[in-house]
């Protein structure tokens, strides 16, 4: 309560200016005793997903009706950080303390699998604004711990068209970055095609260009997917 004198403070807010977020949507990953729920706005959901987008329009899809999508094939915690974007905008990276850089400069941590499990969620699930954000994420984390990915070419599959963002990014590492021992470990067995392809092409265009050149410091979209038609994802939150 206010003393005598002072004005009482405002604790209450018109509802006209708070966002509408749709009704909650109650999302199933894994399966079995890894199942978890995860409960996340409607429009959260379809701002950041074609997927869901389809998956939750009217009553075309049972799951538009039911209010529930379940993903039994995809992994719980892969999605909690998609969750977390979708809220903040935000990517958890991992603490540099806790990363070893091997002796040749390269490094297999747990981050870029984690980053590429990421990746693939926001493919499937027609994510452009995730897969931008993880493009981002696995630059920065490039430039700021000087280590270079290894094995992340896995991310995409044969076919998979080098227009996209990441898989452009990771071809241009390993042409700038990927020393001898880089080479040597690369497992032409598990590379796609189109990784292999790409990097020789690459290779033989950038022996007059400077080693130096790192086109991921860029501040623009320049690995990104999200074309013409859609927001940049660091357009769309504003807190």
């Amino acid at each position: 309560m206010a003393e005598d004198g002072e004005r009482p403070r405002k604790v209450r807010r018109l509802a006209s200016g708070m966002p509408k977020l749709g009704r909650m949507i109650t999302v199933c990953v894994g399966k079995g005793k890894k199942l978890r729920n995860f409960y996340i706005h409607e429009e959260k959901l379809i701002d950041h997903s074609d997927f869901f987008k389809a998956a939750l329009s009217g009553d075309r899809w049972l799951e538009g009706t039911e209010r529930k999508v379940s993903l039994p094939e995809d992994k719980p915690d892969a999605f909690e950080g998609f969750q977390c974007f979708l809220y903040s905008g935000v990517i958890i990276g991992q603490d540099p303390a806790q990363i070893e850089l091997q002796k040749d400069g390269l490094t297999s941590d747990q981050e870029y699998e984690t980053i590429s499990n990421a990746w693939v969620l926001a493919d499937k699930l027609q994510s452009c604004s995730y897969k931008d954000a993880m493009t981002d994420n696995l630059a920065i984390k490039v430039v700021a711990e000087a280590a270079v990915p290894l094995d992340m070419q896995n991310v995409f599959a044969d076919g998979t068209s080098m227009s996209v963002g990441m898989a452009r990014l990771l071809v241009d590492v390993a042409i700038r970055h990927w020393t001898v021992q880089g080479f040597e470990k690369l497992d032409l067995d598990r590379a796609p095609k189109t990784f292999v392809r790409k990097l020789l092409v690459g290779l033989a265009e950038t022996k007059d260009r400077s080693a130096k050149e790192t086109p991921w410091l860029k501040e623009d979209c320049h690995y990104h997917d999200h074309g013409e038609d859609k927001p940049c994802y660091k357009t769309m939150f504003t807190y």
